[in-house]
């Protein structure tokens, strides 16, 4: 925040040291508050087990035994999941903008007259994205694009060319190709394929990239640290594709001693599935989850360890009073801690009036766009403020000036598609941060904001009212604080003020 005296300008850092403080205050009463609360569990728990006494231990073995089954192997197949789904994300991104790129569909229309323009694209998308390969294959010629040139014309008479013409009968926009390196097992080049489509619909061919994905042996192994688990992928017909550190590896899932042939096609024929089975004296449980993305099936088999059956049913009713005092304590604590924590974060970091983020909001967005910086990405902000606004509340009451506020965060909207980097910075004044956007595209956006502004009436009982706003733009520069940033979008939008409002400026270096 700043303050004008006489046209200069006066920094106030003290300010942000304040919201700094009270940052800090609601984390501590935050902690406080989960300490005493993990305190009252503490104590519950203590005097609940000591009830049970030295029968404790085997109980608590048998109760890790039920959570590994029903909590932690679907959880890690979960993990598992999220970790290689989040590996796919970038790809099929990258993929996606290239099928939607005008560049492509304007050359494909044109003939594909120069073969050389398509092979730089698709070489520069290479480079920048650390890619593998990229490729385009036209759907009118069937000539596959390279890198290095024209690789070959496809053929559906060639089985390596299958897959293009899964991709043109498919209903979805993409499929991804798995190509497994014999020669290393340990590494998958994952291949996304996208359709490109014009703006009428038709279908122009192919397009994507092929990226590596390292080490998804480490990764099994990583969620294994004490082998308590095989984790393995195996593809639809249950043969073995990849697997982790085992002492007893298998071809197939058929290969695991004890599973039967039902519950076998009960693995593969499921998103999601649990097989039991007894190994000798042991139970084995088997987890599987389909992951759409690799067609293939994750499998998480864990063996119970061996326990005294003799000592089972005598301890049945300690087991069961202990289970209950844990579950009734951790439940209370769970649902309480997470409604009112939840409700505590939200509200500090939310404006109660527009749902957008307030100042204390801002700390978190602008830390993101830091990156950003750092990895020499432009990244600017556009401060702005309605004109007027005190005239609008003193005519037509607070409440008209609330509906005209909230009628210009519909705006901003509108413009970006979302408010998630939009921050009510004062009463009427509002902060975007724009990774990504140099100083001349955020003056564009700011530009096309204004103008709809402009556009804009907000009719409060009928009554018209039309409300413009004044902007400042200001791009981060290398090595400035967020301080010194903030200082020259706010003179940049006291110029536009001062020059007649309703109006963009850009500030100085």
């Amino acid at each position: 925040m700043f303050t004008r005296h006489s046209g200069d300008f006066l920094f106030v850092p003290e300010l942000k040291i304040l919201y700094a403080k009270h940052n800090r205050v609601i984390v501590v009463d935050q902690m406080n508050s989960k300490n005493r609360a993990l305190g009252l569990v503490s104590f519950i728990l203590f005097i609940g087990f000591i009830t049970v006494s030295t029968i404790s231990y085997w109980s608590a073995r048998q109760s890790l035994s039920e959570q590994i089954v029903s909590e932690v192997v679907p959880l890690t197949g979960i993990s598992i999941y999220s970790k290689i789904k989040e590996k796919l994300m970038a790809p099929i991104h990258i993929s996606s903008l290239m099928a939607q790129d005008t560049f492509v569909h304007d050359w494909v229309k044109n003939g594909e007259a120069d073969p050389d323009k398509m092979q730089r694209y698709l070489r520069e998308i290479k480079q920048r994205n650390g890619a593998i390969t990229s490729f385009f294959v036209s759907d009118k010629t069937l000539n596959y694009y390279h890198p290095n040139g024209i690789l070959r014309r496809v053929s559906a008479n060639d089985p390596q060319d299958h897959w293009y013409f899964a991709v043109r009968q498919s209903q979805q926009d993409y499929i991804v190709n798995i190509d497994i390196d014999t020669r290393d097992l340990q590494s998958l080049t994952v291949f996304i394929n996208y359709k490109v489509l014009d703006t009428h619909g038709e279908y122009l061919g192919a397009i994507g990239i092929g990226l590596s994905v390292h080490s998804v042996k480490q990764l099994l192994d990583s969620h294994n640290p004490h082998q308590q688990f095989f984790i393995f992928f195996t593809d639809k017909q249950g043969k073995a594709m990849l697997q982790g550190e085992s002492p007893r590896p298998i071809l197939s899932l058929t290969d695991i001693k004890g599973l039967s042939q039902p519950q076998a096609q009960t693995l593969l024929g499921a998103p999601n599935s649990t097989a039991s089975f007894q190994q000798g004296t042991r139970t084995t449980h088997v987890n599987s989850r389909f992951i759409q993305e690799l067609g293939w099936y994750l499998m998480i088999s864990h063996t119970e360890q061996p326990w005294d059956n003799r000592i089972v049913r005598p301890l049945m009713v300690n087991l069961f009073i202990g289970l209950c005092i844990s579950v009734l304590v951790i439940m209370v604590v769970f649902y309480t801690l997470r409604r009112y924590q939840s409700e505590l974060e939200r509200t500090a970091i939310t404006d109660k009036l527009t749902n957008v983020a307030n100042r204390h909001g801002f700390d978190m967005i602008i830390q993101q766009s830091k990156k950003q910086l750092r990895d020499k990405q432009p990244c600017s902000i556009i401060l702005f403020d309605l004109d007027n606004f005190k005239q609008i509340n003193d005519t037509y009451t607070h409440m008209a000036g609330d509906l005209v506020i909230l009628d210009a965060v519909d705006v901003v909207r509108s413009v970006f598609g979302s408010t998630e980097s939009l921050i009510r910075w004062g009463g009427e004044e509002f902060l975007l941060v724009l990774p990504g956007h140099d100083a001349r595209k955020a003056q564009q956006l700011a530009e096309r904001l204004r103008y709809k502004m402009a556009e804009r009436i907000s009719y409060f009982e009928t009554q018209p009212i039309q409300f413009t706003a004044s902007f400042g733009v200001a791009q981060w520069q290398t090595q400035e604080s967020v301080n010194q940033l903030l200082y020259r979008v706010d003179k940049a939008l006291y110029q536009a003020k001062q020059l007649g409002k309703d109006q963009v400026q850009v500030a100085g270096y």
